[in-house]
């Protein structure tokens, strides 16, 4: 392999590959430079309190933990999306990141800075993408830019360089789907397998992702004419996610007493938003308001937000 790789920067022109190159490691250090900067090793995410709970033996924060936890506005804690149910506080989301955090939160505690694992998983996608441009018999300068164009010309070096619980989700999530792609098209015996393994670890971090497997399904039909062959395949790549998915179910159950109940549904929101939880958490009433937000509507600026947070 290295001999191949040898043989094709051989051919290539020495100034584009430099070029390629330098561009990626320069801006992989302003991301270093940016992601310390912005993260000082003091941000404690809900993942990690959570993961402590959870060596503890326990689903919710601990309560040593929970001024980390909320925000003062007025003199009042609020606690963000955080669900305070039977006297205990809960997250919403995935398990799959604390579970991810919990040997780190064991050895360093719950100001272990994640930006080190945003790091290494930026890396990472950096070099998934680079080896699936490289599938595509995408040259190597060519296969360089593309990646450093996801990493650093893509909202993506925002959602990376901001430790918050939700950036945090959608690093692992980017990365659970690029690994999904790559196993996907190799050659490994049990790369069908795998790739639901990926799907259902993403699921697992923002479940909305579930959706991502209808396109692997799409081309296990497209590619397979006897439906055999399309069942088999695709009931490889479904178990691991069913399984995922069941265990989910046993993990809402045990956090609020109904396999299908996440949490938002009791959360403690601001009125304002009251009346459309009212409607039900994914109703089709949503949509028009939510494209005309994400298509049309521009940014509001504010200058002064009632007395101000404390």
């Amino acid at each position: 392999m290295i001999d191949e790789w040898l043989s094709i920067l051989a051919r290539m022109p020495l100034r584009r590959v430099l070029s390629a190159v330098a561009t990626s490691l320069v801006l992989f250090c302003a991301f270093i430079v940016l992601a310390l900067v912005m993260d000082p090793f003091r941000n404690v995410l809900p993942f990690t309190v959570l993961a402590d709970g959870f060596l503890q033996g326990h689903l919710y924060y601990p309560s040593e933990h929970l001024d980390l936890m909320g925000a003062s506005y007025h003199g009042e804690m609020f606690f963000l999306d955080a669900i305070m149910w039977n006297g205990h506080l809960y997250w919403p989301q995935g398990p799959f990141p604390v579970l991810l955090l919990m040997p780190f939160v064991a050895l360093f505690g719950v100001y272990f800075p994640t930006v080190l694992i945003s790091l290494f998983l930026t890396a990472l996608n950096f070099y998934l993408l680079y080896t699936l441009a490289q599938r595509f018999h995408f040259r190597v300068p060519d296969a360089l830019f593309l990646a450093t164009f996801f990493v650093f010309g893509t909202v993506y070096i925002g959602v990376a360089a901001l430790q918050t619980s939700y950036m945090f989700a959608h690093v692992i999530t980017t990365t659970c789907l690029l690994l999904a792609i790559h196993v996907f098209l190799s050659s490994y015996r049990y790369r069908l397998v795998l790739t639901g393994l990926c799907i259902a670890c993403a699921m697992a971090t923002r479940s909305t992702v579930l959706l991502a497997v209808l396109f692997f399904l799409f081309l296990i039909v497209r590619d397979n004419a006897q439906w055999k062959t399309r069942l088999q395949q695709s009931a490889a790549v479904l178990a691991p996610i069913f399984l995922v998915g069941v265990g989910m179910l046993i993990y809402n159950d045990a956090r609020f007493g109904s396999f299908f109940e996440t949490g938002y549904a009791l959360a403690d929101i601001s009125p304002v938003f009251a009346p459309l939880l009212a409607r039900g958490l994914f109703s089709l009433s949503h949509i028009p308001t939510n494209l005309y937000l994400f298509l049309f509507a521009a940014p509001e600026p504010v200058f002064a937000l009632g007395q101000g947070y404390t």
